[in-house]
């Protein structure tokens, strides 16, 4: 039986201010969590007073949701310091569960970033950074409780972000439905809302 559509409502801190109500668009074809937002034309809507668009999908099975951002200080901030996307089921701002990636420019992400800035080159700099990033953070429900895990994990949950042309784009797929193998899964309702909470 076909799942309805969610109303998502998404509320940006960090990045900027206020909230924006996005309605998920149906999606029976399948999305490629690639980080790259071609199949995401025309269903980004633009957070006013920011540099950030946001979009909603769902299928049966999972919930998408992309971001992107269009300005050199925001893209730097979202690689440097790390993107954190927390997810309220009951459609609040409350940080329920949560995911953070990419995770920031530490270890080997900072000697690369280094490089980068020594070239001369930024965007291939911190392009750099998310390719050296092969594990991502999942935060909640309890406070404190952070566990990594690959990037490609068999919990059904999948997350990538790419840089291209100044454009960051991060694109995330969480199953619909509780989770029993400590997973990130969001029990929402068709027609229900889901709070999403954007943190660097």
């Amino acid at each position: 039986m076909r799942r309805a559509a969610l109303t998502v409502l998404l509320v940006i801190f960090a990045l900027g201010c206020g909230g924006t109500r996005v309605s998920s668009v149906w999606e029976t074809n399948g999305l490629q969590v690639d980080g790259v937002l071609d199949e995401w034309e025309g269903k980004l809507t633009a957070v006013r007073g920011t540099s950030v668009a946001l979009g909603s999908m769902n299928d049966a099975q999972n919930l998408y949701i992309a971001i992107r951002i269009d300005d050199s200080r925001s893209i730097g901030q979202a690689v440097l310091r790390g993107l954190e996307v927390w997810m309220d089921p009951v459609g609040g701002e409350q940080t329920h569960y949560g995911v953070k990636y990419p995770l920031g420019a530490e270890g080997r992400a900072g000697r690369l970033l280094n490089r980068g800035r020594e070239a001369g080159n930024m965007e291939s700099a911190l392009s750099a950074v998310l390719a050296s990033q092969s594990e991502i953070e999942i935060m909640g429900p309890g406070k404190g409780d952070i566990r990594r895990r690959a990037l490609s994990g068999t919990d059904g949950m999948t997350v990538s972000s790419s840089i291209k042309k100044r454009v960051f784009g991060w694109e995330i797929r969480v199953p619909l439905g509780t989770s029993d193998n400590g997973g990130l899964s969001i029990d929402a309702e068709p027609g229900s809302e889901v709070g999403v909470r954007i943190k660097t």
